[in-house]
């Protein structure tokens, strides 16, 4: 999974993902820094990245990862300014 673009950010920002060998399906999912999740989506191979609205998202710090049935990746993070 790759650093958010652009990051911060305001309105958009955009997420590349790859998912493992023989994986078909997975999820991206963003968490506040006290670990509660905020967002979930939903990713396959039919695509390579990921356009998040963050205009809904208080400003602040998230932390995300791409999350599959058998593996998850390490945190990358996400400001949203306002």
């Amino acid at each position: 999974i790759s650093n958010p673009y652009p990051n911060p950010t305001n309105n958009n920002t955009r997420v590349d993902y790859t998912l493992p060998n023989g994986v078909y399906q997975g999820e991206i999912v963003f968490y506040d820094l006290q670990g509660k999740e905020i967002k979930r989506f939903k990713v396959d191979r039919t695509f390579d990245s990921l356009l998040i609205s963050t205009t809904d998202i208080p400003a602040g710090t998230y932390y995300y990862q791409l999350q599959t049935s058998s593996q998850a990746s390490g945190g990358k993070k996400l400001v949203v300014v306002k």
